[in-house]
């Protein structure tokens, strides 16, 4: 059964090769005039304001970026994937806020591809 399920989990690596996917993410640190971090879905990490965005500008909701449900890997997710420019666009759709960007970090929100081979993690994203 063990031999079984190594099998199945490598062939959907396999077959993710083909595919896209969406998981990349990025988190932004910012300051908000008025100072509370709700009103654009972020949350306070004590020094401003920090929330986790996909490349639509909009917080990242569920596990990856998605227009609507991804396999456990983020990837061949139906209607494919939210397209954007990350900070830019999260700056205007809240230009109203006054918010000042201090930093942004990208990341991966695929947690199982940390144990995929690399070669084939790169195939996949």
């Amino acid at each position: 059964m063990k031999r079984l399920t190594i099998a199945v989990f490598w062939l959907a690596c396999i077959n993710l090769a083909s595919t896209t996917c969406c998981t990349s993410a990025a988190t932004l640190h910012f300051k908000i005039r008025g100072g509370v971090c709700g009103v654009v879905g972020a949350k306070s990490n004590g020094t401003g304001c920090k929330i986790t965005i996909c490349a639509n500008g909009e917080a990242l909701v569920g596990s990856y970026c998605g227009r609507a449900a991804c396999d456990v890997f983020g990837c061949q997710c139906i209607r494919g994937c939210l397209q954007g420019s990350f900070a830019s666009d999260f700056l205007k759709k809240n230009y109203i806020h006054g918010i000042e960007l201090l930093g942004t970090e990208m990341s991966e929100l695929c947690f199982l591809c940390q144990f995929i081979p690399r070669k084939l993690e790169v195939a996949i994203n």
